[in-house]
């Protein structure tokens, strides 16, 4: 089967080039659209970047690299995952002298994040036309799990485009076969497991499409179609084998340890679908569903094979990740997550229902309709939050779960600082006891809420390979050092954060020991350096920073 839109446009690269000259009338629009698209994208995955506070997972990579030489991390999978990849960047940084900050540790994710946003409209320009080229560049640009992941230190937005770009080359090796598109499934394909190996269901998807396409009538010799396939996928077992295999020993029993048993509830499954559309919305998300089957009938039947990697890419994600059913996998969060590799593939569908021609009598007001229908989008997922753009935890599951209600403070007790504090004078503040693993970022997240401050963390891991400008040892000398004009120390402060529900992993009656006994040891040693806190009750103790400085800390334990 030769589907239509096979043969080069001979206009495209006129229509391009019109647009660029912005004298090609439809072209500049479509043109101003892409660029639109394109601000958009990069505004979101921008937009207070430099305030986040890396934590939780994020700091797998950081403390691999802190304790192994490169030569063990390329060959050692550990409980914790780390991505290697990243891992090995951290370190050779390290090794050269460069401590980590954050921006360093989350560039190569954004790297990845900015040609995702760049390279799926171009691809969707050449394949299906600049409408759906357009289309797709919003849905990709204002994408929820695309710009959260883009945004985190962490190795889903590598594997993502990776993994796309894999299932893109193989069906233009499909298509017309050739050296180049095969080399460049291979490594596209290797490159995505290398970054996570949840991606493998989707680099491997392609096959199972392939293969299905050598019973359809019409096409090449059914023999040497099998040995194309055999080949290019012998091509692929030995890169996967050359660079996991060294580290075979580890990757099984770790793999092993990560199975959890299947426990997904239909409500589960239908907020992770609701994720995924990028919505809060139940009915939105049932419009973007219907939207996206609305898409792939018509691709299907435009081009069935298109459509078919579209299709297979998706579903052999979702039906690889139940199967494996990682650990946490009943948390929606993290069961959006390891679909979020295939998200673009889902996307693709509702960009062609968004931007193909619509019928005679509708194609005058498409572009208002498609417009109005990714407004819907913006206007149901949760970029218009004045909280989440302001936040210092905007990476935290308390926005990353935006399907989800957010949990609600209670009146006085520990928010009462807060209040104090609003009428104390402006500046940022310190607050600790913090763990970059176990965090309270939860907690800390809806107090910045209430205070809308710039927000430091202080924590007990001190180390000077690290230059975190958000994370700080609680070492006076460390405080006062900083932008910050208060610290507030919370004794309690794990209470606190059981207050709004805690997490899947919350605080261990040990751990909660240790978070008291350290806000408390803190505490006692700034009273002692500084005398009386400017403000104190059963939750909290507060120092003006301002006051404190340019005065020599005076004699006593540290």
């Amino acid at each position: 089967m030769e589907p239509r839109d096979e043969a080069p446009d001979p206009g495209l690269r006129a229509r391009v080039a019109g647009a660029v000259r912005g004298g090609g009338g439809i072209a500049a629009v479509g043109a101003l659209a892409l660029l639109g698209a394109i601000t958009a994208g990069s505004t979101l995955r921008l937009w207070n970047l430099g305030a986040q506070v890396l934590s939780g997972d994020e700091f797998h990579a950081v403390f691999a690299a802190l304790d192994r030489p490169i030569s063990r991390i390329l060959f050692f999978y550990q409980a914790a995952d780390n991505c290697i990849p990243l891992t090995v960047l951290d370190r050779f940084l390290i090794d050269r002298g460069v401590a980590l900050s954050e921006w360093s540790v989350r560039l190569p994710v954004l790297i990845a994040g900015f040609a995702l946003l760049l390279l799926a409209p171009l691809w969707a320009w050449r394949r299906l036309g600049a409408g759906t080229a357009v289309a797709f560049a919003w849905l990709v640009a204002i994408s929820p799990g695309l710009v959260f992941y883009s945004r985190i230190a962490r190795s889903y937005a590598p594997a993502t485009l990776f993994g796309c770009a894999a299932v893109a080359a193989f069906e233009t090796w499909h298509r017309r076969g050739g050296v180049a598109p095969a080399a460049a499934y291979v490594a596209c394909a290797v490159m995505a497991a290398w970054f996570h190996l949840g991606a493998v269901p989707l680099v491997l998807s392609p096959f199972l499409v392939a293969v299905l396409a050598l019973a359809a009538p019409g096409g090449r010799t059914r023999g040497q179609a099998l040995a194309r396939l055999l080949l290019l996928g012998a091509g692929t077992i030995a890169g996967l084998a050359a660079l996991l295999g060294p580290a075979h020993r580890t990757l099984l029993p770790s793999l092993a340890g990560k199975h959890d048993k299947l426990g997904v509830t239909a409500q589960e499954a239908a907020e992770v679908g609701a994720w995924l559309a990028g919505v809060s919305s139940r009915w939105a998300a049932v419009a973007a569903g219907l939207a996206c089957l609305a898409g792939l009938a018509i691709l299907l039947r435009r081009n069935v094979w298109l459509g078919g990697f579209a299709l297979g890419a998706t579903a052999a994600q979702v039906a690889g990740v139940l199967l494996l059913a990682p650990v946490a996998h009943q948390s929606p969060v993290v069961l959006a997550r390891y679909l979020v590799f295939a998200l673009p593939c889902a996307l693709v569908p509702v960009a062609v229902a968004l931007g193909s021609p619509w019928p005679p009598r509708w194609r005058v007001a498409q572009p208002w309709l498609a417009a109005a229908g990714l407004a819907g989008l913006i206007a149901c997922g949760p970029f218009l939050d004045a909280d989440l753009a302001r936040s210092s935890f905007a990476h935290d599951v308390l926005y990353l779960r935006f399907t989800a209600p957010r949990p609600r403070l209670e009146a006085g007790g520990p928010v009462a600082v807060y209040h104090w504090l609003a009428r104390a004078g402006p500046g940022a503040v310190i607050e600790l006891p913090w763990d970059p693993v176990f965090m309270t970022d939860r907690i800390l997240g809806m107090y910045q809420i209430l205070h809308g401050r710039q927000v430091i963390v202080g924590t007990y891991r001190a180390d000077a390979r690290l230059r975190f400008r958000n994370m700080i040892p609680v070492l006076p000398e460390e405080v006062l050092g900083t932008r910050a004009r208060w610290v507030i120390v919370h004794p309690l402060i794990a209470r606190e954060e059981a207050r709004i529900g805690g997490g899947p992993w919350d605080a261990t009656p040990e751990l909660r020991r240790v978070f008291r006994h350290a806000g408390v040891s803190t505490a006692a040693t700034y009273r002692t350096l500084w005398g009386p806190p400017d403000y104190a009750d059963f939750w909290a103790r507060v120092w003006d920073l301002d006051r404190l400085r340019g005065i020599p800390l005076r004699a006593g334990p540290r």
